[in-house]
């Protein structure tokens, strides 16, 4: 339910297939398998074949084999940042209350309690539902894109990847949207009343 899936393929097959129609979608890249096609036919010998001018599809598989080759390391370092955030162990509160129970991130459902210590990482959005400090500082650096903190308070909003920065703190966290769900309805405020009709 909270899994983080950055990287542009599903599989090494559908990169390998993508590219090279992307590859073979680009007109000068035509251009050039039909020149380069072309200088073959024309200048092939059956006594040398190896004599033959081939440099335009040389060029051109060397192109092709760079562009493969970058999309298999954005592949590659997405897919390993990938299985770095989901992996990341959490404490989630057991059913009972009583205990917890270590999880990867990407388990985490809408509805858990989950435990933050100092320098844990919040691995979905939550609200703050108990804290042993009155004030609570997290490092929001995935939100604001500068190394600061944010103050928050017993029912503050903690988003996805902030990180506890207050020393000997403990703060327990309802995760109120995870990476593949909406968020959770308020079912806190009561039914509004209906009018009763006068006899």
């Amino acid at each position: 339910p909270n899994e983080l899936v950055t990287r542009p393929y599903a599989s090494w097959a559908e990169l390998t297939l993508r590219v090279s129609l992307d590859f073979l979608n680009e007109p000068a890249n035509l251009m050039l398998i039909s020149i380069g096609s072309l200088q073959v036919l024309a200048t092939w010998s059956k006594a040398d074949p190896w004599r033959c001018k081939k440099v335009n599809l040389l060029v051109l598989l060397l192109n092709f084999a760079y562009t493969l080759v970058q999309e298999v390391r954005a592949q590659w370092l997405a897919a390993k940042h990938d299985a770095s955030w989901n992996g990341t162990p959490c404490r989630r509160v057991a059913p009972g209350g009583s205990n917890l129970e270590v999880v990867e991130a990407k388990d985490i459902c809408v509805g858990d309690l989950v435990k933050l210590c100092h320098g844990d990482l919040c691995p979905a959005h939550g609200e703050i539902v108990r804290a042993s400090h009155s004030f609570v500082l997290f490092n929001s650096l995935c939100e604001t894109g500068e190394d600061c903190c944010s103050v928050l308070a017993l029912g503050g909003a903690v988003l996805r990847g902030f990180v506890l920065a207050l020393e000997s703190a403990e703060v327990l966290v309802r995760v109120t949207e995870t990476r593949n769900s909406e968020a959770s309805a308020d079912t806190s405020s009561p039914p509004s009343p209906t009018a009763s009709g006068g006899g």
